[in-house]
């Protein structure tokens, strides 16, 4: 009866590490999708939509200044690397946003880097890192 105790102990021990594994996945790959909703907002210039993804693990939460972008047109964004902590809770993200300023008829791009991370109570990644001045 004890070597029975064991075996059914690493099953569910297994089990358990497994159903982790998945959560984790399901939440990478959430991220991915969040992240990526995220940027589309920036791309097509609905800030407000982008809004909902900026907040601080406090509540704090950052809004865009669209008189300050009124002369700006992001055409794109791309994401160099993305690392994400061993529990799925929070990723670290950098990148580099590309964009028109009509003002000065030029394109500029601007590097950046973002913490993510995941609300429980949402059920959502958020990102804490405001969105870096675009000039």
């Amino acid at each position: 009866t004890g070597m029975n105790r064991h075996f059914i102990f690493l099953l569910i021990l297994c089990a358990m590490m497994a159903g982790c594994g998945q959560m984790q996945a399901r939440r990478v790959g959430q991220l991915d999708e969040s992240i990526t909703a995220y940027t589309q907002a920036l791309r097509w210039g609905r800030y407000s939509d982008a809004d909902l993804y900026q907040m601080e693990k406090n509540g704090t939460q950052h809004r865009i200044d669209e008189k300050k972008l009124s002369g700006i047109r992001i055409t794109d964004v791309t994401i160099e690397t993305k690392q994400v902590n061993p529990d799925g809770t929070t990723a670290d993200v950098s990148g580099e946003i590309e964009y028109y300023n009509t003002n000065y008829a030029t394109v500029e791009k601007v590097p950046f880097k973002q913490r993510w991370w995941y609300s429980e109570k949402l059920k959502h990644w958020l990102v804490e890192t405001p969105l870096p001045e675009l000039k």
